[in-house]
């Protein structure tokens, strides 16, 4: 699931590009945004079809070696280990996810190179020859396997993230929350009976411990594996309103901001502070759910990333300044989380 940071930072996004566009609808806005959104699970699909690519290459060499000529006794009787590795059978067969591939128009047909590449360099690598010829078969020694496969092989691919780059420019910040779901994926199945399910797709507080545990049935390929987009309603709904409102409130926002920087040079302000702090403002205001110590650190902590070296300091010195107007005001009121 998506972090309230990485919404935050789609919402920063979309204000720049509000903020220096000549169209000023925010219905379109809020389409892009969504849009933007959605692009993060459709490049944790990429990242997913990579497990399933390699199967089917494994699948193909050995078949391949078979037809040989002159077969050798090792390629008639191969170690199949690999291709029966349960993340990866339970990856390649699973239909929910084959038509999430469809629908999003996964494929990496035109870069296929790329992937035959890596699994080249895993095959002969020690990871994968220690995994062979370990003795051991377990849903435990599989998942490990690949979690080291995915953290030496797919995530420090500078080949792979220059092609994400031409995919989408935006992808570059996307990466680490894709990245994160796949993890997420691969750390949720579980087994029962031979059985290999996603834990994510239990109901809270149910244990398994037959198949008849499982809800729907044990059909392996009608389950559930991946992750949602968002944790809850309330995620889903966070980077929209946050982006109706802080747009809305611009003015009123910009002019609160005026009033406590009456002694710097307003062109000389960063336009990403000014945005940071007009988001912060309105989730301040809006939010009550969410504890001020929590979006102060938050928008503290982006404006490192996305604006100058001095911006937190001062932004942290402005914010708190019209923390403590707001709260005289009664305009910031926290219930519930947002009083922690």
């Amino acid at each position: 699931m998506l972090t309230r940071r990485h919404i935050r930072i789609k919402v920063l996004q979309s204000l720049y590009g509000f903020s220096q566009g000549e169209e000023n609808d925010l219905s379109l806005y809020l389409k892009e945004l969504d849009k933007s959104l959605n692009r993060i699970y459709e490049l944790y699909l990429f990242e997913l079809r990579i497990f399933v690519e390699i199967l089917r290459m494994a699948e193909e060499r050995i078949e391949k070696n078979r037809k040989k000529f002159r077969p050798t006794e090792f390629d008639l009787n191969p170690n199949l280990k690999f291709v029966n590795n349960r993340v990866l059978k339970a990856l390649a067969q699973n239909a929910p996810l084959q038509r999430k591939f469809e629908d999003h128009k996964v494929h990496w047909g035109d870069h296929m190179e790329i992937l035959q590449k890596i699994f080249v360099e895993f095959r002969e690598s020690e990871i994968f020859e220690r995994y062979m010829e370990s003795g051991e078969s377990s849903l435990k020694e599989d998942k490990q396997v690949l979690k080291i496969f995915y953290a030496e092989f797919i995530t420090k691919n500078e080949t792979l993230h220059q092609l994400y780059e031409d995919m989408s420019m935006h992808w570059a910040d996307d990466l680490d929350a894709a990245q994160m779901f796949v993890v997420k994926t691969i750390k949720s199945l579980q087994e029962v009976n031979g059985f290999v399910y996603s834990k994510l797709s239990i109901p809270e507080g149910r244990e398994v411990k037959t198949l008849n545990d499982l809800p729907g049935g044990y059909d392996l390929n009608a389950a559930k594996l991946t992750v949602d987009l968002y944790k809850d309603d309330d995620d889903a709904s966070f980077g929209k309103l946050l982006l109706r409102y802080t747009v809305n409130e611009a003015a009123d926002n910009e002019k609160l901001i005026s009033g406590k920087t009456k002694n710097w040079d307003t062109d000389r302000i960063a336009s990403i502070d000014i945005l940071l702090m007009k988001m912060a403002l309105s989730e301040l205001v809006h939010f009550d759910q969410i504890p001020v110590k929590v979006t102060l650190n938050e928008y503290i902590d982006l404006s490192k990333e996305y604006s100058t070296p001095k911006s937190g300091q001062f932004i942290n010195g402005i914010l708190d300044k019209l923390v403590l107007q707001l709260k005289d005001e009664n305009r910031i009121v926290k219930v519930g989380r947002g009083l922690m």
